[in-house]
């Protein structure tokens, strides 16, 4: 695990080298897209292969692992509550063997989503318009 997140999600020296020394030189292309595919969803007809050296120089631009933990744990749950660091520690954070809901009522501003048939979920807060 320790080759692919070092505290982040692919920020691990050893897939900045791999981005850098295969993707960014286009040597296998279908596997480096491949990776894009199965983050990002797959849409074949759209990806223009050509690309891949610059969305290679971007991403992947770095997400806490935590979060992403925390993103499995809500679907994995199927509940919208907060980091499940298990039963010891949930107890000393929370008070409670378990992580607490998010109180959706606590939320003033508009919120927009914006999906597809893809695997990843975009959120957009609007200004109340």
């Amino acid at each position: 695990m320790r080759l692919f997140f070092e505290n982040e999600f692919f920020q691990s020296d050893f897939v900045k080298f791999l981005l850098k020394n295969i993707c960014n030189q286009n040597i296998v292309p279908n596997i480096c897209a491949n990776l894009i595919f199965m983050i990002y969803g797959d849409d074949r007809e759209q990806f223009n292969y050509s690309l891949l050296p610059v969305i290679f120089n971007h991403h992947p631009a770095g997400a806490s692992a935590k979060t992403i933990l925390h993103f499995a744990q809500v679907i994995e749950s199927d509940k919208f509550r907060k980091y499940d660091y298990g039963r010891v520690k949930n107890l000393l954070i929370y008070h409670s063997t378990e992580p607490p809901n998010y109180d959706l009522s606590n939320i003033t501003v508009s919120v927009a989503l914006f999906y597809d048939n893809n695997w990843i979920i975009s959120t957009e807060v609007c200004n109340g318009k």
